[in-house]
């Protein structure tokens, strides 16, 4: 760093020192992330077995909830966005989003083929 010599003749150095290291915070929002992603595949598959009796339709929603968030990733990646409370915390909305989506969705879809039959 620059260092300048003062009047007095002390010499001022600029140093920077990290006050505030979010790196466990992001650790501990990932692993909430992953938790919430696990618990809605669960929850979601149970829901539609018990609602349905449908196994593919259960397997179909917890075969697009991590696929749909890993593609989040990977575009986060692409475009060079950081992975920030902000952007973790609207990932994690966004699983409730698509759960709530898929059960509704699937449930139409079976619907609609009983009564087509």
């Amino acid at each position: 760093m620059p260092k300048k010599i003062l009047e007095n003749g002390i010499e001022s150095t600029l140093t920077i020192v990290p006050f505030y290291d979010r790196t466990q915070l992001i650790k501990e929002t990932l692993d909430t992330l992953w938790d919430a992603l696990t618990l809605e595949v669960l929850i979601t598959m149970i829901i539609v077995l018990i609602m349905l009796f449908n196994l593919r339709a259960s397997l179909m929603i917890a075969a697009v909830l991590p696929i749909s968030i890993l593609i989040v990733f990977i575009l986060m990646r692409m475009f060079n966005v950081e992975a920030n409370i902000v952007a973790l915390s609207g990932i994690a909305i966004a699983i409730g989003t698509l759960v709530d989506l898929g059960i509704i969705l699937s449930e139409n879809i079976v619907r609609h083929l009983k009564e087509g039959q």
